[in-house]
């Protein structure tokens, strides 16, 4: 992987190589203390680089250049870090945040695919007078405590007590929510 593009407009190439995850899932982390911590860190340290003797010309021009870059490769690793720190526990707490018919069950989630899909049960039947008998196939979104729609929940029994969640692009893939509205502001559960 080349650290420095020699073209203008490919910075951004290096920040898709160091982040795995859609920007959008990591766009609420950048007022994190994680990211705040290692903003202040690179700036301390850039201040120490650039206060010390000058250097020839040739590494003067680099060391802005591999400050940015470690910048870039640290912030974005940052974000991934904390978009990456929730577990099961957290995906339960999200599907009541998201939607209104979560509200007072209780789930329970376990991991499947760690940060991608979890199987959650309800301890009480959701209520939702949109939904008829049948919740099957019924879906949802997700929201983190950043406030944005981070998944959604496809419901995988009649009683509405079985769901299975998906966080992120995977959501998209799995048909419960468009592109469009991942990382998307909704201040409380959704109703209908």
């Amino acid at each position: 992987m080349k650290l420095f593009a020699s073209e203008p407009g490919n910075d951004l190439d290096l920040v898709r190589a160091c982040n795995p995850i859609s920007p959008r899932m990591v766009s609420t982390q950048v007022g994190s203390p994680e990211a705040q911590r290692l903003r202040s860190e690179i700036i301390r340290g850039y201040r120490t680089a650039t206060s010390r003797e000058p250097a020839p010309r040739l590494v003067r021009r680099a060391r802005p250049m591999l400050l940015i870059g470690s910048a870039l490769c640290l912030g974005v690793g940052a974000a991934v870090a904390a978009t990456l720190a929730f577990n099961q526990d957290d995906v339960a707490r999200y599907l009541p945040q998201g939607h209104s018919v979560f509200v007072g069950t209780s789930p329970v989630c376990e991991t499947i695919r760690p940060m991608v899909e979890y199987r959650c049960t309800l301890s009480s039947r959701p209520v939702n007078p949109l939904v008829g008998g049948d919740y099957t196939n019924t879906v949802v979104q997700t929201v983190d405590d950043e406030k944005r729609i981070n998944g959604g929940c496809r419901a995988t029994s009649a009683d509405g007590l079985a769901w299975t969640c998906f966080i992120g692009q995977e959501a998209v893939t799995e048909g419960i929510l468009e592109e469009s509205i991942v990382g998307a502001m909704q201040s409380g559960p959704a109703h209908g």
